[in-house]
Formats: C-alpha cells, sequence, structure tokens
C-alpha cells in the first residue's frame, strides 16, 4: 500500500513538473492564403500566443522562395524591444532567410501581435512563407517553449495580363498625283500711251526749234529798232545843226 502510495506521489508529482512544459508558446500567420500578382506588395502579420507562460524573448525564423518573393521590410510590434545582434537579425533576399528576434519587457502572458512583414512578389508561381523549427520562445530560465511548428501561409503569384488592341485591318489608296493646271494669261492689248510716247521726242524737238526762231525773230526786231531810233536821232540833231 505504501509503494502504490509512492508511486501515485511520484506520477503525481512528474505530471505538476511537466505541465508547465505542455504549454507551449504557438505562433501563427495572418493570412494563410495570399493571391497577389507579379510586382504587387503583401503583409504577413506574426502573432505569439504564450499559453498562460511568461516568454521573455521570441526568436522568428522565416524561410520563403528567394526567386519568386522578397523582404521588404519587417515592423516590430509595440511593447516589443528588437535584437540586432548577429543571429537574431537578418534580412537575407538571396538565400530567402528572415530572422527577427525580441524582448517583451515583463514576460508576455496572452496573445499579441509580434509584427508585420511586408514582401513583393517578383515572379509568377507558388510560394510558401515559413516559420521554421528555428524559432524560439524563452522563458525567465531561457527554457524554449515554442510549440506547433512548421505554420505557413501559402502565395499564389499570377502574372500579369497586358491587354494588346485588337489591329484593324485597313485598306490604303494610293494618293492620284496632282495634276498642275497652267493658267496662260490673257492677252492684253498693248497701252496707246506706247504709241504715243513713240512720237513724244519728234514733237518736243519742233517745239524746241519754233521756240528758237521765236526767240531770234524778237531779238532782230529790237536791234533793228535801236538802229532806227539811233538815226532818228542822227538825223534830228543834223537837221536842227
Amino acid at each position: 500500500m505504501k509503494n502504490i502510495s509512492k508511486i501515485f506521489g511520484f506520477i503525481l508529482g512528474s505530471l505538476i513538473f511537466v505541465t508547465p512544459a505542455l504549454a507551449a508558446t504557438t505562433v501563427s500567420l495572418l493570412p494563410q492564403n495570399v493571391d497577389v500578382k507579379v510586382g504587387q506588395s503583401f503583409s504577413v502579420a506574426v502573432s505569439v500566443n504564450p499559453a498562460g507562460v511568461k516568454n521573455y524573448t521570441i526568436k522568428l525564423e522565416m524561410k520563403y522562395p528567394a526567386d519568386i518573393l522578397e523582404v521588404e521590410s519587417f515592423t516590430i510590434a509595440k511593447g516589443w524591444t528588437p535584437w540586432q545582434q548577429p543571429g537574431y537579425y537578418l534580412i537575407d533576399n538571396t538565400n530567402g532567410i528572415l530572422i527577427q528576434s525580441a524582448g517583451y519587457p515583463g514576460g508576455l502572458t496572452s496573445t499579441a501581435s509580434f509584427g508585420t512583414v511586408v514582401f513583393k512578389a517578383k515572379k509568377s508561381g507558388e510560394a510558401k512563407i515559413q516559420v521554421t523549427g528555428n524559432s524560439m520562445a524563452l522563458d525567465a530560465t531561457n527554457q524554449n517553449l515554442i510549440g506547433g511548428l512548421p505554420v505557413e501561409t501559402s502565395v499564389a503569384v499570377a502574372q500579369v495580363v497586358t491587354s494588346v488592341p485588337a489591329t484593324t485591318e485597313t485598306t490604303v489608296t494610293p494618293a492620284k498625283p496632282a495634276v498642275e493646271e497652267v493658267v496662260s494669261a490673257p492677252e492684253q492689248p498693248l497701252p496707246e500711251v506706247l504709241s504715243a510716247s513713240t512720237n513724244a521726242p519728234i514733237d518736243q524737238t519742233a517745239t524746241v526749234v519754233a521756240a528758237g526762231w521765236s526767240g531770234l525773230l524778237s531779238w532782230w526786231l529790237w536791234i533793228i529798232l535801236l538802229i532806227l531810233l539811233v538815226l532818228g536821232l542822227y538825223i534830228y540833231r543834223r537837221n536842227r545843226q
């Protein structure tokens, strides 16, 4: 009877000791399914549930196909103190690895947001974003309490389809060569001024000649009158003498 009591007490004590370990911390990703197109970005929210046991440090490791997706940013949630020491912080878009670590002052006992990851789709295909077994949730004694891994989000990336406008067949009629129309100027009669102008030099010459003769006659007339006047005076004086 005493042996049975000892065995029962041992089993009960073992169950009490194991109970905290059974309360594993779980990680959740939302959304669990994503449909995007090439070139688009999308967000994945990460939350942790300590199941009533104080968690002081979370180390999150995520893997993704680097040929299809790339990480643009990770934003830590309020209340967490990020760690950026080597091995606890990494964004590697070449190998498709994201590591983010942070502490929660005073310990976390209820479900809380850990952070948000922004991914960009690089090419079409199927991809999985996975929280790996390398992740940790540490209690006050640095015991890893995390469980239920891996968890993942499935991503379907579609190719962007560009619509090509339908081509309409058009008939091109050759243009007729332009015919130059030669317009002949109407024959106009020569102005009568020409005939008048041809005779103008003759008329002007006759006028000049007539004017010259009239000038000479007037000069000879004055000379004759002057001679007669002188002769008259001479004759008058002789008669008086």
